[in-house]
């Protein structure tokens, strides 16, 4: 007798499988142009893209956080590298999060990478 509970057809759940991986690792290319783009291997401009790219310039190479959007990152920016207060360049939840400590993990590895 079969049990009404076990899949008969398991085609459906090797795609889910597989959508799933590929979620998991799409991000894996991105992860290693940004490690290339901090070790020196590669420079920010052509290696990583978007607010990485911001990141990366102000960072690693020292230009500033002008080029940031304003707002939270232009702030944590500021926190990092100007030593701002963190009443003085956040608002609202951003602020409690840096009185806390807690700095969001795309400026944490800048912020190493730039060796500040």
């Amino acid at each position: 007798m079969r049990d009404p509970d076990f899949p008969t057809n398991i085609k459906p759940m090797k795609n889910q499988i597989f959508l799933l991986g590929f979620l998991l690792l799409a991000p894996l290319p991105a992860l290693a142009n940004r490690g290339h783009a901090c070790m020196g291997t590669k420079p920010c401009e052509g290696s990583v893209g978007g607010s990485e790219f911001r990141l990366c310039r102000a960072y690693k190479e020292h230009q500033g956080c002008a080029s940031l959007p304003a707002g939270d990152e232009r702030g944590w920016c500021e926190v990092i590298t100007e030593g701002k207060s963190c009443y003085e360049a956040l608002i609202g939840n951003a602020q409690e999060a840096c009185e806390e400590d807690q700095v969001p993990g795309a400026h944490l590895f800048w912020k190493k990478c730039g060796g500040l």
